[in-house]
């Protein structure tokens, strides 16, 4: 039979106080752990959220589409209201229908005075030229560095 083995004090200090190495061991894995559940937490509530998103852009879409659908018959509505008091349906439809025709050409007009102060994108011009002379710099170590030298800013 065998003796069982004497304890010691460095044994009971072992298991009280670990090492500093396994300190950082077990924090590092505490905190890996830690970190993928927060993003495992983070990429449920960002899933949740954006099918309420979509769900709410859908419906605003539908409720867009039929509100657009539903433009028509307020104009004969409108057309048949001046039917009512009195003028002849032609007129009160070719009344409605100049009126679209106004709407159109205001719309126009508009449009075409931001088409016409579209501008080309001057810096990003100068930048492309200052970036292609960079270029046929380096292509070309022969010529002196001083004639494709870049303007500063």
């Amino acid at each position: 039979m065998s003796t069982p083995r004497p304890r010691h004090a460095a044994d009971d200090l072992e298991v009280a106080h670990p090492s500093v190495g396994t300190l950082v061991k077990e924090a590092s894995t505490h905190f890996s752990t830690l970190i993928r559940s927060e993003l495992e937490l983070a990429k449920t509530e960002v899933k949740a959220e954006v099918k309420k998103g979509v769900t709410g852009s859908g419906l605003l879409a539908a409720a867009g589409a039929v509100a657009a659908l539903s433009i028509p018959f307020f104009f004969v509505v409108l057309a048949e209201g001046l039917v009512a008091i009195g003028l002849p349906r032609w007129l009160a439809y070719l009344i409605v229908f100049v009126l679209f025709m106004l709407i159109a050409g205001v719309l126009a007009m508009i449009g075409l005075k931001k088409v016409k102060k579209v501008r080309a994108p001057e810096r990003t011009i100068d930048s492309m030229k200052r970036n292609k002379e960079l270029v046929d710099a380096v292509k070309s170590p022969d010529e002196p560095l001083g004639k494709h030298s870049l303007p500063r800013r």
